[in-house]
């Protein structure tokens, strides 16, 4: 199912339409490929990022239109990326900023910040917006490691929990 890289790399990406079944489709697709990496203790943790991830694309992009999904591990990590064409920055939490239960919207991004080891966003030049988490599996996070080049440049938008 995925692009098989060395040292325990790995690499997943697929183009998807923005649909009801869009979320759905992200969450099976993942489920699966970490099946395959051997990374199934990290599949309700990375099935919630992406859930919220193509929740938030259905938002700002238009039905029918493509957005990307892109798995990535290093040992044992894994990066989480979901592309697409907004120029819209999400709304991260802010360090220490608390959760507003009776907002209604909002909630999504504060799951991400708890799950991941570190989670941003960043734009290429071409304008595409990539927003990312990095999960690890059953070991300390290393952010001098594989996450550090897994994630964004430093110039980039992000955050680390």
């Amino acid at each position: 199912m995925g692009e098989q890289g060395r040292g325990g790399g790995g690499m997943f990406r697929r183009a998807l339409f923005v649909n009801s079944d869009a979320s759905d489709t992200a969450r099976l697709l993942t489920r699966q490929v970490l099946a395959e990496w051997g990374l199934s203790e990290l599949r309700d943790d990375a099935e919630v990022i992406v859930g919220e991830f193509v929740a938030n694309v259905a938002v700002v992009q238009a039905q029918g239109s493509l957005f990307g999904l892109r798995l990535i591990r290093a040992g044992g990590h894994v990066l989480i990326e979901v592309h697409d064409h907004s120029p819209d920055e999400p709304r991260w939490p802010k360090p220490g900023q608390e959760l507003d239960l009776l907002a209604e919207s909002g909630r999504g991004l504060f799951m991400v910040r708890a799950l991941a080891v570190q989670f941003g966003h960043r734009f290429t030049a071409g304008g595409l917006k990539i927003v990312w988490a990095v999960l690890a599996a059953d070991e300390p996070a290393n952010t001098d490691g594989p996450i550090r080049e897994l994630g964004s440049s430093p110039a980039a938008s992000s955050a680390s929990r």
